[in-house]
């Protein structure tokens, strides 16, 4: 418990964004999140969490993959292939479990993958993983 409060502390004032369509999965995400003084900035589009990375370069983003607007292979293709955003990891979220989903994550460059159904504190787990790592602390 000691690491784990460790972890929280060190990633305080973080900021991610969160790109996910499905109102009841968002809000559990932002929730647990923002219980470990992670500020979230959710979109329930693709365009709109573009715009947000952009606009807010976090320190790290969540990506659903089917979403209106841009899917979140496409997000993920915007982040790693621009320079100001290229360092910020993603963490992919979806129902879409099948291996070629998960591949095709990796190769564009996701730093992890979730498959719904999840455990919040298991995302929760991963985002401070993330968040501690040097990279994403020099971009948030």
């Amino acid at each position: 418990m000691a690491v784990q409060r460790e972890s929280i502390e060190n990633t305080m004032d973080a900021r991610v964004v969160l790109a996910e369509d499905e109102e009841d999965i968002g809000l559990i995400v932002k929730t647990k999140l923002e219980h470990a003084k992670i500020h979230v900035t959710w979109k329930k589009n693709g365009n709109d969490a573009w715009a947000a990375i952009v606009a807010e370069k976090p320190a790290l983003a969540i990506l659903d993959v089917d979403m209106p607007g841009i899917d979140g292979f496409e997000v993920l293709s915007r982040i790693k292939g621009t320079y100001e955003t290229q360092d910020i990891p993603v963490i992919m979220l979806t129902a879409q479990g099948h291996e070629a989903y998960l591949g095709n994550a990796m190769r564009k460059g996701a730093s992890d993958y979730v498959v719904k159904p999840f455990q919040p504190a298991d995302v929760l787990a991963r985002v401070l993983r993330l968040l501690a790592k040097p990279a994403a602390k020099a971009s948030g």
